[in-house]
């Protein structure tokens, strides 16, 4: 079964699912996860094959694996029965339920060892729908880099985790939220800075 498009702001990291699986001789379960940009250009995709039955509900957690820099603005899900030959079997059933993503895909460090931390204004902006930012940690920190609205409440987490000394760069989406003043606020031991985004539509 081909999943209907649906919109995501986020490069995610995980597709998480539940599944239960009875086949009948090699059938297997397939699932897959493609990210894509507004031109239909895939970005990212993530896969599963499953042969074992399965009774009661399992979690599945697939990773997404990304070729290229762009944050996606669509994802569709595929899912099916299928062997060896090409046809399932008569009998076979899966089912698919729950579906989450969470994790944001690992951000692209630029360059090596800069003296400072630093947390630059995003370009562009104003931006419609994304931006990208980029910050600085001189030392091995635990990062962390936040959106909030302009009432203080988080609209995304960027980066959550330990990363090594370099300049780094990720794309933030804005594509549903409403325009408006977004605040990023990078924060890594005990350096804490933000910036103020705007976002046009």
């Amino acid at each position: 079964m081909n999943g209907v498009g649906h919109p995501v702001s986020q490069r995610y990291a995980t597709f998480t699912t539940y599944y239960k699986f009875s086949p009948v001789g090699t059938d297997q379960l397939f699932i897959s996860v493609g990210m894509s940009i507004e031109d239909n250009t895939v970005v990212g995709v993530g896969a599963m094959i499953i042969q074992a039955a399965m009774s009661s509900w399992t979690q599945l957690n697939i990773p997404i694996f990304y070729n290229l820099p762009d944050v996606p603005t669509e994802t569709h899900i595929t899912f099916g029965i299928s062997n060896p030959a090409g046809n399932p079997t008569i009998g076979s059933i899966g089912y698919v339920d729950n579906l989450s993503f969470s994790g944001i895909a690992a951000v692209e460090q630029i360059s090596g060892h800069p003296q400072d931390f630093n947390l630059n204004q995003n370009y562009p902006n104003p931006f419609n729908p994304s931006t990208k930012i980029e910050y600085s940690i001189p030392d091995a920190s635990f990062v962390q880099l936040k959106v909030y609205d302009i009432l203080g409440n988080e609209v995304a987490s960027l980066v959550n985790e330990e990363q090594s000394a370099g300049t780094y760069r990720t794309d933030f989406s804005g594509e549903n939220l409403s325009s408006g003043f977004y605040i990023a606020q990078l924060q890594a031991g005990n350096f804490t800075r933000t910036i103020k985004m705007s976002l046009l539509k």
